[in-house]
Parts: structure tokens; sequence; C-alpha cells
């Protein structure tokens, strides 16, 4: 049985480019977070290459002016704000890295915030419980991380 809401069938071709997974709350929480709209369309452009939590997006603010018609300049003046609001950080790549990028953007400032937040916007408590239960098993896999270290650190529990 096919599903009503089954978005290869709602998108079609366009699905070929790619897609990405946003949480709602971004957009429900744009104006209580204080992002405009081109801060918004940063944020999209910056997830669309974040691809694992460890790895740190980096496209180019030119690369973003260009998607999204505006200058590079603009674009650089808008990172700039979204890391004084501490939803983003610019870090350096490590020099391993498979890219001849030197800057990466880290966005677990924002997904932090949104995780703080306990929106009234949210159609119903099941958004509130996933956030729990995600934060629960993120808290269970450092602790099993720490446990199961043998390296010598501080979080060595062999003795």
């Amino acid at each position: 049985m096919e599903k009503e809401t089954d978005v290869f069938q709602r998108w079609g071709e366009a699905m070929t480019g790619g897609y990405q997974v946003i949480p709602n709350l971004v957009f429900l929480l744009q104006n209580k977070l204080r992002l405009s709209s081109h801060q918004l369309v940063i944020v999209l452009n910056l997830s669309m290459h974040w691809w694992k939590r460890s790895d740190l997006p980096f496209v180019r603010p030119s690369t973003m002016a260009k998607r999204m018609g505006i200058s590079r300049r603009t674009v650089e003046r808008q990172l700039k704000a979204l890391c004084d609001m501490g939803l983003v950080q610019k870090k350096w790549l490590p020099a391993n890295a498979r890219t001849t990028a030197t800057i990466g953007y880290d966005l677990t400032g924002l997904v932090a915030r949104i995780e703080r937040m306990r929106p009234a916007e949210a159609k119903s408590g099941k958004v509130a419980a996933a956030i729990d239960r995600l934060r629960t098993e993120r808290a269970a896999e450092t602790l099993r991380d720490l446990a199961s270290r043998t390296d010598g650190s501080p979080y060595d529990l062999r003795g």
C-alpha cells in the first residue's frame, strides 16, 4: 500500500538532486531563534553539506552567495551574525580532512538551542517526547563509551 505522505511520490524527479532532513522546529522557531531569511537559507545550505554529526560542512560563502543570488560579503556578514548568536561556529578542519577547504561550520549550537526550547508551536507532546528520548539515548551512549575506554585516560575504568 502506498502512503499519501511518500516524499518521493510527492516530489518525483526533483528528488534525484538529493534531499536533506531538517527538523520542522528550525522553521517553527525561526522568529524565536531570531533567524533572518538569509540566515535560515544559509543554515539550509550548511545542512545540505552536513552528512555525519562529526564531519563539519565546509561549503564556501561564495558558493552559497551564488545559490542565493546575493553577494559573498552578505553571506559572510550573516555567517558572522550566526556565529555571534552562538548558533554556528567556524572551526579549522583537520589537516587530514579530504578537502582543500580549511574552515568548517559547526551547527551543534543551533541544535542545542532548539533542543533547549520547549516549543508551544509543536503540534503535540510527541516532539518533546522524541527530544527527551534522544537526550536519554545520547547520555546512555556517552556513558557506554566512557565505561569502555581503555586508553589510560581518567575515564579508563580498568584500574
